[in-house]
């Protein structure tokens, strides 16, 4: 600047002033994991990784990051950071949920400007699973049940329902059941997809048989499951009931016809009832899955039977069994047989010939005695009011006889008369029948005894005086010594 003074003199002076260009600038890099992007499960751990750069040329300070999205939210004041200067800081945190972070950081420049960046870095949350039922049946069909038991050879199949119980797929997946020595690589495994895989087996012995699955998830990960089946091995007493067609208490080969509707109880060794049965049409019955142990087989006889034996002798309703593990005990068996039943008739033979003819009566309070073959009595009965008489349960077997009484004024009439027994007279002379065999059930009603009051034929031969064959009044005079014959029908 200049100036002329007064006196023509040129007064001068000069000065200056200076501007400064400054170029503020702060960066933040968020990383979690060192990376971008982290995929995880949860509660997972995490790392999170600030670093804060002064990439100015000006000093900035109270410089402070702020993370929010953190929980607990995070604050941290840094202070004052010279250009070209970085500061990292790392947060320690777990996966909780899908979340894209973002960070921010905040400085002062030296005209009182606030710089500020902002960052962030992504979590996935990811929520893988596995699971494995295990089942086994007695047969082919799934689902199996948790425990079977069955008897000694059993053919049973395991089932391995397999899923993938989380949100993403799983590699890499296989089964694996060292109690069978099996294995199967399913391999990949879709989000929610279902594998069933069975495996055939014999029960030898009680197992209680696990299996495992293992899968691979996207972090490497290994998934994995467990379940077990059990199967338990068990024993069967079967038998049969029998019919003893003669009665003896024998297995004769004859005995073969089972008898339906016996009903036959188990008891274990303190009389406590383990089942009840009901034998079928062929006689049979069966207890199945028992363990090892002592016990009773008890037979209820049917309406109409009674027992007369079994495989261990008397008591001829109860059988002894003793199972040893891994063994059935077949054949324990019973025989039973039915009453049967002796009777007819007992008729007034009008014309002696030794048969029922239709409108000859029977003959009433007649005593019929039954006798076995050691002559003992059995049992006796009274006709009734039209002859008829009956024993029932009689028990089967050979050699009864049956005697009837003579009325008073009555004999018997002739025996087997002609060829049908169901008509003609049993009895002999003194009212004794030949013996009778009774079987299984048997209703013999063709053992009948015929009578008759004797009659007599009488008359006179006379001296016919005149000759002229007409009894005259005084043909009264008697003829000794004269010889007369009887003949019968039959000359």
């Amino acid at each position: 600047m200049t100036g002329i003074d007064p006196i023509g003199n040129t007064q001068q002076d000069s000065d200056d002033a200076v501007v400064l260009l400054i170029d503020p600038s702060i960066t933040l890099t968020k990383l979690v994991d060192g990376v971008n992007e982290v995929t995880g499960t949860n509660n997972q751990p995490v790392v999170y990784s600030f670093v804060v750069l002064n990439d100015g040329d000006v000093t900035l300070t109270n410089v402070t990051l702020v993370d929010t999205d953190i929980t607990p939210a995070f604050t941290n004041v840094v202070g004052d950071l010279a250009a070209g200067a970085s500061v990292t800081v790392e947060v320690n945190s777990v996966i909780s949920g899908d979340l894209t972070n973002t960070a921010t950081v905040t400085g002062i420049d030296p005209i009182g400007n606030t710089q500020q960046d902002s960052d962030d870095a992504v979590v996935r949350l990811i929520d893988p699973g596995i699971s494995i039922v295990k089942t086994v049946s007695d047969d082919t069909t799934y689902p199996g049940v948790d425990l079977l038991t069955a008897t000694n050879g059993t053919p049973v199949t395991y089932w391995f329902l397999v899923t993938n119980a989380g949100d993403v797929a799983l590699t890499n997946t296989y089964v694996l059941d060292g109690d069978l020595a099996y294995s199967n690589n399913i391999g990949a495994l879709a989000v929610g997809q279902v594998v069933t895989v069975s495996v055939a087996d014999v029960i030898s012995a009680d197992l209680t048989n696990t299996a495992d699955v293992v899968g691979q998830d996207p972090i490497g990960n290994e998934q994995t499951d467990s379940d077990t089946a059990e199967v338990s091995l068990r024993m069967a007493i079967t038998g049969s009931v029998f019919l003893d067609i003669n009665g003896d208490g024998s297995f004769d080969p004859e005995d073969t016809n089972g008898v339906s509707t016996a009903v036959v109880t188990l008891f274990d060794e303190n009389t406590n009832v383990i089942g009840v049965v009901t034998t079928g049409v062929d006689g049979a019955y069966a207890f199945t899955n028992l363990p090892p142990g002592d016990y009773t087989v008890v037979e209820t006889d049917p309406e109409g039977y009674f027992s007369t034996g079994d495989i261990d002798g008397a008591p001829f309703n109860e059988i002894a069994v003793t199972l040893i593990s891994g063994t059935d005990s077949n054949g324990n068996d019973f025989l039973d047989t039915q009453f049967g039943e002796i009777g007819d008739f007992v008729w007034d033979d009008l014309n002696g010939n030794g048969i029922q003819d239709g409108g000859e009566p029977g003959i009433t309070n007649v005593t019929v005695d039954l006798f076995d073959s050691q002559t003992n009595l059995i049992d006796s009965v009274l006709t009734d009011g039209l002859g008829g008489y009956l024993f029932t349960n009689v028990a089967p077997t050979s050699g009864y006889v049956v005697v009837f009484s003579q009325p008073s004024g009555y004999v018997f009439t002739l025996q087997n008369q002609g060829t049908n027994s169901a008509v003609d007279s049993d009895a002999d002379a003194t009212g004794t029948t030949a013996p009778i065999t009774i079987t299984s059930g048997q209703s013999d009603l063709t053992i009948d005894a015929g009578l008759y009051i004797p009659a007599q034929i009488s008359g006179s031969v006379f001296d016919d005086l005149n000759g002229d064959g007409v009894f005259d009044p005084e043909d009264t005079n008697g003829v000794s010594a004269a010889v007369i014959t009887l003949f019968d029908e039959n000359t």
